[in-house]
């Protein structure tokens, strides 16, 4: 609820400039509506509206991102994995978009696809908390299930220590 709360006035705060001026910047205002529908859960109008985004600004990486989001809810992995490749580049080594990308490809069992790309994010940061949870999902569920105990060992002792483990940016 505080996240709703954080989202909705952030958005306020962001919206508010645009009607001061004479005329509305269109790019943002599809923008800010595309996240008006993400939070109603209006995912097929958020969707276009991302869409319409994209169409004038390729490089509008949330706008990316968040369509890609809205694609995974959709459960429409394949739209969202191509939308999560194309925000990684624009912006390659994205810690963020790549635990996304590895989770979509969790919940569509691509548990190899997921391993390839939290491996090298883990290599970067092996304190990556939440990488290293995704990864051992992958794990787990494509039966690598000691490798996937080891791992879930070390979360485990890393949350009693927090100096040596980081929960990774958003």
């Amino acid at each position: 609820m505080k996240k709703i709360f954080f989202l909705i006035t952030g958005l306020m705060l962001v919206a508010a400039p645009l009607f001061a001026e004479e005329g509305v910047n269109q790019k943002e205002l599809k923008e800010l509506m595309g996240d008006s529908y993400m939070i109603e859960q209006d995912y097929d109008s958020s969707v276009k509206q991302y869409r319409e985004v994209l169409a004038k600004d390729p490089q509008n990486i949330k706008a990316r991102v968040s369509l890609a989001d809205v694609l995974s809810w959709q459960q429409k992995y394949e739209e969202a994995v191509a939308e999560y490749l194309k925000a990684l580049e624009l912006k390659p080594g994205d810690a963020g978009v790549q635990r996304k990308l590895a989770e979509v490809y969790v919940w569509d069992k691509k548990f190899d696809e997921a391993k390839a790309v939290l491996i090298p994010l883990l290599e970067n940061n092996s304190k990556d908390a939440k990488a290293k949870l995704l990864y051992g999902k992958a794990l787990l569920y494509s039966g690598q299930t000691k490798e996937a105990i080891r791992v879930f060992k070390e979360l485990d002792e890393a949350s009693q220590n927090p100096k040596i483990v980081s929960k990774g940016d958003a």
